[in-house]
């Protein structure tokens, strides 16, 4: 699925993704979400099995977690957050996965603060489940996609726990 935006974002410095997924093949870049215009910007499985987040341009570290993701049984929540407006270094792309926020593997050359993201530009297509050479389709199911434009949604507005299971929850927010 592909969409070429031309309308302008609500706000270019923020966005939430919040998708359900469960993997297929390990070991494979894997694409959830990606766009390309001169950079690139992407929401992926990474080789190592690790999740890499970066809405902005992937000229720039991003987040990469230290966690590693492998159970193809499991229905995974992954959350990423851009915000280059209220946060700096690390913290510009933030990623939680069943509600838990994970660490971020990388340390230095990050986003600059006030950079408008690369994921729903005017004039960019935003690709899911692929990314634009169409070598890293995603590979698993991908379920209750929501991208919020110009927010910095929590966790806890997709998802919550009951009976101490993290389960999913129609997202009743502000929709752009």
């Amino acid at each position: 699925l592909s969409k070429a935006y031309s309308v302008a974002q609500t706000n270019t410095k923020k966005l939430t993704i919040s998708v359900w997924l469960k993997r297929g093949n390990l070991g494979i870049r894997s694409t959830i979400l990606f766009a390309k215009g001169g950079g690139a910007g992407k929401l992926s499985f990474q080789t190592t099995d690790k999740i890499y987040f970066n809405a902005f341009d992937t000229g720039y570290n991003g987040f990469e977690s230290n966690a590693l993701f492998r159970d193809t049984t499991a229905w995974y929540h992954i959350v990423a957050q851009a915000d280059s407006d209220g946060q700096t270094g690390a913290n510009i792309n933030r990623v939680y996965v069943n509600g838990v926020e994970l660490s971020n593997n990388k340390t230095s050359s990050f986003t600059p603060d006030d950079s408008a993201t690369m994921l729903l530009r005017n004039g960019v297509t935003t690709y899911i489940g692929d990314d634009t050479d169409g070598a890293y389709h995603f590979d698993g199911y991908l379920a209750e996609l929501n991208v919020i434009d110009g927010s910095v949604v929590a966790p806890t507005e997709f998802a919550e726990t009951k009976d101490n299971i993290w389960i999913p929850k129609s997202y009743s927010g502000s929709k752009q």
